[in-house]
């Protein structure tokens, strides 16, 4: 099983008691670490699971030394490491929803084309709350929220190419017009589309971290990425070459906008959010951008937080931020020989950035 977003995280004999995330920040597996044997520690563990109303299934393995529980809940596979010198390490894959399950997107055929116009959630198995909420202009918005983190966008539905997204119209007798989705962290564009757009401003994907729109995108519309606020970056594909409205609307304004200087010089922007030559944004013309990683650890070495991928400039330095160097629970250790916190980016390169934190006793 893939270990994807591996944590790591270390008991020590004595302590009174460790709590570890398992999948949800409100669902916790709280033990505590005392003078026993390890089978009796495991067992602890074991019941511990067990306990938890999203744990479906639990298959207990070894290694030789340590036990491995394969644990299937209902939104994904976990797995959790138990070693004798008493350190737990969980592993969870991401869950994906959309891709070949084409039963999840309501759409409209548009010239023999699919156009999509929303999600149909009495498909989607990961809902897993509804709620109605005040949203932008005191509206009322319907709040949905899904156990997955990745929303994969078809390249084809009923035979029919997905060219277009537009959206406008959720599927659920109970929903409002506007629609505030949770939960989902990534969007995957195929390689099909052409435009992009939520013209009616009745969606929102607000948790949504990672935007990879794909090569072939020609025409961004008006609040495509509508209050996608946590996106750090995004990249316009070359191919784009034509920018209506106010696409960047409710993102954050110091979210980083790379765009080819081409496209800036001929197409019109909003003049609040985006101007030709963008100046009031924070635009960056990219001539040859490449990922770099940033990552956090304790003095132990294992991992505090989960690593992200950021995009830079090659032959440009890139640096770690002072929120970079700032972790909950912890103090960044700035005489860690270890810490990389700046560096030049180079063509196929794979540049780490890292960081050493003790904890804050």
């Amino acid at each position: 099983m893939k270990k994807a977003d591996r944590a790591s995280v270390e008991t020590t004999k004595g302590m009174e008691q460790e709590e570890i995330k398992v999948i949800h920040d409100s669902e916790l597996i709280s033990y505590t670490t005392e003078d026993i044997t390890f089978d009796e520690f495991t067992n602890n563990i074991k019941k511990e699971i067990l306990k938890k109303a999203w744990v479906e299934d639990l298959k207990e393995n070894t290694d030789g030394e340590n036990v491995i529980f394969d644990v299937t809940s209902k939104v994904q596979k976990i797995t959790v490491e138990l070693s004798p010198n008493g350190s737990m390490n969980l592993g969870k894959t991401k869950v994906t929803i959309g891709g070949n399950d084409t039963s999840i997107f309501n759409y409209e055929v548009v010239d023999n084309n699919v156009r999509i116009i929303g999600l149909n959630f009495a498909n989607i198995d990961f809902v897993s709350k509804i709620s109605e909420v005040i949203g932008y202009n005191n509206s009322m918005f319907s709040e949905i929220t899904i156990d997955a983190q990745k929303l994969k966008i078809p390249s084809q539905i009923d035979g029919k190419t997905v060219t277009e997204i537009n959206w406008k119209t959720h599927l659920n007798s109970n929903l409002k017009n506007k629609v505030i989705i949770r939960g989902i962290e990534e969007i995957e564009y195929p390689d099909t589309l052409k435009k992009l757009s939520n013209e009616s401003l009745n969606t929102e994907f607000p948790d949504v971290k990672v935007i990879n729109l794909n090569d072939g995108l020609e025409e961004i519309g008006d609040y495509a990425f509508w209050n996608c606020n946590k996106v750090k970056s995004l990249e316009i594909p070359k191919s784009v070459n034509k920018i209506n409205g106010r696409p960047f609307i409710g993102m954050n304004y110091n979210t980083v906008i790379m765009i080819s200087r081409e496209l800036s010089d001929s197409v019109c922007y909003d003049n609040e959010w985006l101007v030709a030559g963008g100046y009031l944004r924070n635009i960056v013309f990219y001539t040859n951008y490449i990922n770099y990683t940033v990552q956090w650890y304790d003095v132990e070495g294992n991992f505090i937080k989960s690593p992200e991928t950021r995009r830079g400039e090659v032959g440009v330095t890139v640096s770690v931020t002072s929120g970079d160097m700032s972790v909950q629970g912890y103090i960044f250790d700035s005489e860690n020989s270890q810490n990389i916190l700046s560096a030049e980016l180079s063509e196929g390169g794979d540049t780490i950035l890292r960081m050493y934190f003790k904890l804050d006793n």
